[in-house]
């Protein structure tokens, strides 16, 4: 699992699409990859280097459908650990929660929702929020 945590605070972000988002910062405004698509890329990255490690016929799947993949998953999604649901929907420069959906990105509310959960639970039952 690859996690993106930014620790944007609302005010600093400027715009966002699903590609980029443009952030103030001290030196003024910068423009960074979408922190899910930065978390996709570092996913691909692990990935090849599992298939590419020495010891990488232990981690492929010998037959079956599967054959020559890894037999574990992979997956990535990014924590926006100071931006809350209520801060997307009323953006300054719009509705993000388009822009930072639900299925890959964990905002700061959900993580403290999420400090009550024992492992199993929410692993088994994520948080819903829609």
């Amino acid at each position: 699992m690859t996690i993106e945590v930014k620790g944007w605070y609302p005010k600093d972000i400027i715009a966002a699409d699903h590609n980029a988002v443009i952030v103030k910062g001290k030196q003024g405004e910068a423009r960074h990859n979408h922190p899910v698509k930065q978390a996709r890329d570092y996913m691909f990255s692990l990935m090849d280097q599992c298939r590419e490690h020495a010891a990488s016929k232990r981690l492929l799947a010998k037959e079956g459908k599967h054959q020559n993949r890894l037999f574990f998953p992979f997956g990535h999604f990014s924590v926006l650990s100071n931006i809350t649901t209520e801060n997307l929907t009323s953006h300054l420069a719009g509705n993000l929660t388009s822009v930072f959906s639900t299925d890959k990105n964990v905002t700061r509310d959900v993580l403290i929702e999420w400090a009550d959960y024992l492992p199993k639970p929410l692993l088994i039952n994520p948080v819903k929020r829609y």
